[in-house]
């Protein structure tokens, strides 16, 4: 056989023996750096996603702040005037100086519409606060369906005690 033949032969097969390679390790290239790519779109994905998931709950826990205030300030424009007819000194001193219920007649009617019309939004906030805004409707409750104090057990004497003096405090 010719030399120059065989030459020819072995650098052609040298050459595609070479192309080869180089196409493989092209084609390993490629798809390592398409992983990499892949790898980190998804890493700014889900870092945008934790943000955007972050932002939105901030949103909504301004919101319910809002809505929680927004509740708050109509119920207490409703105590404030339910209370106006209750509170007087009399009956301010008469519950700091006795420990048992007394002798004292409360004929009066109150408003509950905003609070009817809220209270199923004011319980989603469980709070010091709603449990205190309850206790004095129950406190309004309690005095038009008793009308007098000394008919209260000393139970319900000692929450009206309490409801009486958390309105005198926060709702004067």
């Amino acid at each position: 056989m010719d030399v120059s033949l065989i030459n020819t032969l072995i650098t052609s097969g040298v050459t595609l023996v070479v192309g080869a390679v180089g196409a493989i390790v092209a084609y390993k290239g490629t798809i390592k750096g398409a992983k990499v790519q892949i790898e980190s779109q998804q890493e700014q994905t889900d870092k945008q996603f934790v943000n955007e998931m972050k932002q939105l709950n901030e949103t909504r826990k301004q919101q319910a702040e809002f809505t929680r205030k927004a509740i708050e300030n109509f119920i207490s424009n409703e105590i404030k005037d339910n209370f106006r007819k209750l509170n007087n000194s009399t009956l301010s001193a008469s519950l700091t100086n006795n420990s048992i219920p007394f002798q004292h007649f409360l004929n009066y009617t109150y408003k509950y519409e905003e609070f009817n019309s809220l209270k199923h939004e004011l319980i989603k906030y469980e709070s010091d606060e709603v449990k205190e805004i309850i206790n004095i409707y129950d406190m309004f409750y309690l005095i038009e369906r008793k009308q007098e104090i000394k008919d209260f057990s000393q139970t319900e004497y000692e929450a009206f005690q309490k409801a009486y003096n958390a309105c005198l405090s926060k709702y004067l």
